[in-house]
């Protein structure tokens, strides 16, 4: 709709009316400041909140560059971790001449080979996959932050932003080469041949610390980035809204409040503020006692009342919502951790007496990252999916609306959840099986025999609750396609 002047954002004369306009849903953005690009380049993985609403409406040189200079810092350092001592976790950079050295033996060994590299074909495959994933892997990184992006502006908007974010996400890297580089040069001589017999044992732990730290870091700044828009007040949320009939869609401007919409009979004063639609009741608990109890008590009755979108208010509490989603993705978490902790007290004991302590570790530590990854996928996927379905069947544009219902849509993941869990216990029970010889485990040899059934169980387990929840969530998007509160 076009932009309409504020003079005509008024209630008729005759307040038993419906007004010609309702108010914006989004508050008037600040204005766009030009940050300096050093200062994003070094600082933005630092206050992505403060820099980065700035940064993403910034020109596209400015973020391709800033992504270029991070992707060549982090693949020095992934060139000098392949160059290190086979035993080393480290290697002793104390002196320039050392540093030089590598430098000179890598150029005179890409110097070498150079005439093989026209023939070897396989190197150029997988130089030309690098040269690919870095360049596709912000992009999808960027579909996927379009609608944690809308905020009030347009899709096209967004998408920008979003793909602004992800490239500028990168600079995480110039920290991370700083640090790696301030470790090599600042590590005792001494502990270099202890770290080359014994770093894989003694000092694993902190390049996972320090791994982990930086992932979370690294998502920290994608998603607070460029959550917040600034600029120009362009946008589906920062225009006057007539008022639609909840149900239908028709234009109610002007009819009496007490009257009904002529379309589909809808009671007008249902549609409008005051109505059948009100805050959810965690909309005021947040994070107390109360407040895990209705989070809690929600679960239920989203998942059984198909009408809970009916009465849902989808421009008020926003931020409620965003705490309602963080709390079932955490409580959907902890379940699949538990899950697979149970399953691996069952299974490991029989893994480890058949194969190689380290495997059993690292089969472990693979099921829980399987674990972990499970519901923040089941999100990503519900949130992508709502936004594609929404902007092209219901032609709905304020992905302000579509995310918020995804976070109260949320405990409709559950089933798949429950699927996940049972695959990923399958699977680690069928390797069992494997490992394990049929005379001395009879049990595991039934199952074996049974794992086609159980592989179709799976499928129409996971068929059914997709089913389930994509069809619930088609139901909840059409529910608040006109929704005017």
């Amino acid at each position: 709709m076009a932009q309409v002047n504020p003079t005509l954002i008024q209630w008729v004369t005759d307040l038993d009316h419906v007004a010609l306009f309702l108010p914006p849903t989004a508050p008037s953005p600040e204005p766009a400041r030009r940050i300096p690009f050093w200062k994003g380049l070094l600082f933005h993985w630092l206050v992505p909140g403060r820099l980065g609403p700035h940064l993403v409406v910034d020109t596209w040189t400015r973020a391709f560059a800033a992504h270029t200079l991070s992707v060549l810092l982090g693949l020095s350092v992934a060139w000098h971790l392949g160059t290190r001592s086979s035993g080393g976790l480290l290697r002793d950079l104390t002196s320039a001449q050392e540093l030089r050295l590598i430098l000179v033996g890598g150029l005179l060994d890409l110097v070498t080979q150079g005439s093989y590299l026209s023939l070897n074909t396989a190197r150029a495959m997988i130089a030309l996959f690098v040269v690919v994933v870095i360049a596709v892997a912000p992009a999808c990184l960027a579909c996927l932050l379009i609608p944690w992006c809308a905020d009030g502006d347009n899709g096209k908007s967004a998408a920008r932003r979003g793909f602004k974010s992800a490239y500028w996400a990168t600079t995480i890297l110039i920290p991370a080469s700083a640090v790696y580089w301030t470790a090599c040069g600042l590590m005792p001589p001494t502990l270099n041949p202890l770290a080359q017999a014994y770093g894989q044992h003694l000092l694993s732990p902190l390049p996972v610390a320090l791994m982990l730290l930086l992932l979370g870091l690294f998502i920290r700044t994608l998603l607070v980035g460029g959550r917040r828009y600034v600029g120009q007040p362009t946008g589906p949320g920062f225009s006057p809204r007539e008022p639609l009939c909840d149900h239908c869609g028709y234009r109610i401007t002007g009819l009496p409040l007490t009257g009904l919409c002529p379309e589909c009979g809808t009671p007008v004063r249902d549609s409008l503020p005051g109505g059948r639609r009100r805050p959810s009741p965690c909309h005021q608990p947040g994070f107390t006692a109360r407040g895990v109890l209705e989070l809690a008590h929600m679960q239920g009755r989203i998942l059984r009342d198909p009408g809970f979108f009916n009465t849902l208010a989808v421009y008020q509490g926003q931020r409620a919502a965003w705490h309602f989603w963080w709390g079932t993705f955490l409580l959907m978490t902890l379940v699949s951790l538990a899950s697979s902790a149970v399953t691996q007290t069952l299974v490991s004991p029989l893994i480890e007496s058949r194969s190689d302590p380290e495997d059993a570790w690292s089969r472990a530590m693979l099921v829980v990252g399987l674990a972990l990854g499970l519901p923040w996928l089941l999100h990503l996927s519900l949130v992508v999916v709502a936004c594609q379905y929404a902007e092209c069947w219901l032609k709905m544009t304020d992905y302000r609306v579509v995310v918020t219902v995804c976070y109260y849509a949320s405990p409709l993941l559950w089933p798949l959840l429950f699927v996940g869990i049972a695959a990923l216990s399958a699977s680690s029970a069928r390797l069992a099986e494997r490992l394990a010889e049929a005379a001395t485990v009879p049990l595991l040899d039934q199952l074996l025999t049974a794992a086609g059934l159980i592989d179709a169980v799976l499928w129409l387990a996971a068929l059914g609750a997709s089913c389930f929840t994509l069809g619930r969530l088609r139901r909840a998007l059409r529910a608040v396609r006109y929704a005017n509160v």
